[in-house]
């Protein structure tokens, strides 16, 4: 049977460096660390699911299942799904819903029926078609209603129900072991990045046959905080704020932690793999249980002196030393206190690109402080042929990257006349 390995972490955190370690090792098919496989645990997915059929509210659970498959059918079209699952991934996960839910039947309720808007404009037709027919034949009705309450026609789509949670864990574990026979591998360890959340996972573990091993990678706040305000500016993280982030932080570490009990869990530090690589190594190794001499690529993908640099960088730019005291008096348990290389002190970082994010959001709230020259730069910029110009290298098959051109030839034609929009908003 193969064993699932898995890295996870917070968010610009450095899970994906255990990834790329176990790149290094032959004995592992390690799919890439620059895509992230996150079904089981998004919004909408196979976790989702799980809490409304454990709730077994009547319609949260038909609403559960229809939401997960339209997260399905949008994941299974983009290209690392396909290349990954052999493009079955909608298959199994269509396949794993009817199995489920053996109770079914030609139904609707009204949040169930934005899904017409994915319909053809014959589909369309037919049900105002129907809508009429029933409004044509249903004028006379005897049930006595106080309110004035009278039949109406919702047009059909299926209905599911089923609320033994049991019987959804029996269909979960055939369906991870069903797409991990899709990805074809060929070794006994199969790592897939971000698989699994750093939180919950007890819960996630019931969904397989054999239970992954998950790695828990996390950062220093105080670098974390550094690292989102002068180079990343992700906006997942509340950086903005040093309080919020600290609120943030806290929050979401102390909800971690609960997992490291699990002997299917290690928790990792990003610093401790770029200044203490052998003994982490060797920490990852017996983790796994892999023999020595297993690790026959060693720094081909991970090399810790270069990782360094992203490390102490609270130690490196000196005009976040009044937010980095507040970091490290409010969350001085999740500092990190091991081995401390010397650094060069560096000074105030010119071009911040949270500040950038900051002018940004003024340019989306009408704000009127854009020079004569970023007002034009910002409408060019701004107009569907240099987006598409932008996210045309991100196509990787023929069939999007022909979608792709004809984008960028018809965001040309329209370039004159979204340009000019754009200038006269800004």
């Amino acid at each position: 049977m193969i064993q699932i390995i898995t890295s996870t972490g917070f968010g610009d955190s450095g899970s994906s460096a255990v990834t790329d370690i176990l790149r290094e090792y032959g004995c592992i098919d390690t799919k890439s660390s620059e895509w992230e496989c996150t079904f089981l645990h998004e919004a909408d997915g196979l976790a989702d699911l799980e809490s409304a059929i454990s709730e077994g509210h009547r319609l949260k659970v038909d609403f559960a299942s229809a939401r997960f498959l339209e997260l399905s059918k949008m994941l299974s079209r983009q290209s690392d799904y396909k290349a990954l699952f052999g493009g079955k991934f909608y298959e199994i996960s269509r396949e794993f819903i009817d199995l489920l839910f053996a109770m079914k039947w030609n139904g609707g309720w009204h949040r169930r029926d934005n899904e017409k808007n994915a319909y053809s404009f014959a589909e369309k037709r037919r049900i105002a078609c129907a809508e009429g027919f029933y409004n044509a034949k249903s004028s006379k009705f005897c049930l006595y209603e106080n309110y004035g309450w009278c039949p109406t026609y919702r047009y059909y789509n299926e209905m599911r129900y089923n609320a033994d949670i049991e019987h959804f864990y029996k269909c979960a574990k055939n369906y991870t072991k069903r797409l991990v026979e899709a990805m074809n591998c060929q070794k006994n360890l199969l790592c897939i990045d971000q698989l699994l959340p750093p939180i919950s996972i007890e819960k996630y573990l019931k969904y397989f046959e054999n239970e992954p091993k998950v790695f828990i990678v996390d950062k220093d706040p105080r670098d974390l905080y550094i690292t989102n305000q002068i180079f990343t500016a992700s906006r997942y993280i509340p950086s903005a704020d040093v309080d919020v982030f600290i609120k943030w932080y806290r929050a979401t570490r102390t909800k971690s932690r609960e997992n490291w009990i699990f002997p299917n869990v290690l928790s990792l530090k990003l610093d401790d793999l770029c200044n203490d690589y052998d003994n982490q190594i060797a920490r990852i190794e017996t983790f796994l249980g892999l023999p020595k001499g297993s690790h026959s690529k060693p720094f081909s993908y991970f090399e810790p002196e270069k990782s360094r640099t992203n490390t102490q960088l609270y130690r490196r730019y000196t005009n976040y030393s009044s937010e980095v005291s507040r970091i490290e008096k409010e969350l001085e348990e999740f500092l990190y206190t091991g081995h401390i290389v010397p650094c060069e002190r560096l000074e105030e970082h010119e071009n911040p690109l949270i500040e950038i994010v900051k002018q940004c959001d003024e340019i989306q709230n009408g704000k009127k402080f854009l020079s004569i020259c970023d007002k034009f730069v910002s409408a060019f910029f701004g107009t569907r042929f240099c987006v598409q110009i932008k996210c045309f290298p991100l196509r990787k098959t023929i069939k999007s990257k022909c979608v792709g051109l004809v984008k960028l030839g018809i965001g040309f034609v329209l370039l004159i006349p979204e340009f000019c929009a754009n200038i006269a908003v800004l």
